[in-house]
């Protein structure tokens, strides 16, 4: 049944993504929450840092790190990921802390457990979909961008 029209309730997002592990194919999905405004200007915020004073300064990308910021606060759940044989999202305390203890890497949640790549995939999609619906709505509406 086609959708009687642009739903407002609907909250999430899926992105789905394929990688290889050891040759063999996996189909990964990401059900992510829409960001609020704030959540988003924050990322665009810490994307890159202005670094310095009045005669010397730098700016610093921080992709990595928005992106991982970001990934925290949609991601909802994960499918196609595992951890010893089970879902990814039912890993223990204890085995977070093994696993840290053997990696030197300090785990707080399955959601650390997700590989940097895949969240800035998941967020540059994200990224992509909210601009791509602000020109969808702008070229609707008879604007753009250049106009401004």
């Amino acid at each position: 049944m086609a959708a009687q029209g642009f739903d407002l309730f609907v909250d999430e997002d899926v992105i789905s993504l394929v990688d290889f592990q050891h040759g063999e194919e996996f189909q990964l999905k990401h059900y992510v929450r829409r960001p609020t405004t704030s959540e988003y200007k924050e990322y665009r915020r810490k994307i890159s840092e202005f670094k310095g004073g009045f005669r010397r300064f730098k700016w610093e990308d921080k992709g990595a790190e928005a992106a991982e910021w970001l990934y925290e606060k949609i991601i909802q759940r994960v499918e196609g990921y595992t951890f010893k044989d089970k879902n990814i999202m039912s890993v223990t305390k204890e085995e977070l802390e093994e696993l840290g203890n053997r990696r030197g890497e300090k785990y707080t949640s399955w959601k650390s457990l997700i590989p940097i790549r895949h969240k800035i995939f998941v967020i540059d999609k994200v990224a992509g979909l909210i601009l791509e619906g602000e020109t969808e709505m702008e070229e609707g509406l008879g604007e753009s961008s250049d106009d401004i």
